[in-house]
């Protein structure tokens, strides 16, 4: 065959591209518009994880706060109960040393009329 002076792939016109390049760039905008949807529908569900783990990490917090108010509100009134049974005990032992001495005084009292109704008797007989 012989050439009839045009060059090879003379016959297309020059502002077409040849259609393997075309084909190509079909591939590669296909292969990146799969990567983005891929890509956004992860970005969409680690915001829902993030915005879950929000909320759990605001609610933990809130309870952690309740329980340590709780908890300083029970020491508060335990170190209240403590201080009240303190005051309670030196109550005790002080009502307990006072009824000692007047058990004693008692007794010292009861000996006394003892010896006075003694005293009277002896008297009454002398008389």
């Amino acid at each position: 065959m012989a050439s009839s002076g045009t060059p090879r792939g003379g016959m297309r016109p020059s502002g077409r591209s040849p259609p393997f390049v075309i084909i190509g760039l079909f591939v590669v905008i296909a292969i990146l518009a799969f990567n983005y949807w891929s890509v956004s529908s992860r970005n969409s569900e680690l915001l829902r994880e993030v915005s879950d783990l929000s909320m759990k990490l605001r609610l933990a917090t809130q309870n952690k706060l309740s329980i340590e108010k709780r908890a300083e509100a029970l020491l508060s009134r335990m170190k209240e109960n403590e201080d009240n049974l303190k005051v309670v005990q030196k109550e005790s032992s002080q009502k307990l040393v006072e009824n000692n001495d007047l058990s004693t005084q008692i007794s010292h009292l009861k000996d006394e009329i003892d010896k006075h109704k003694q005293e009277t008797g002896t008297c009454r007989d002398e008389v």
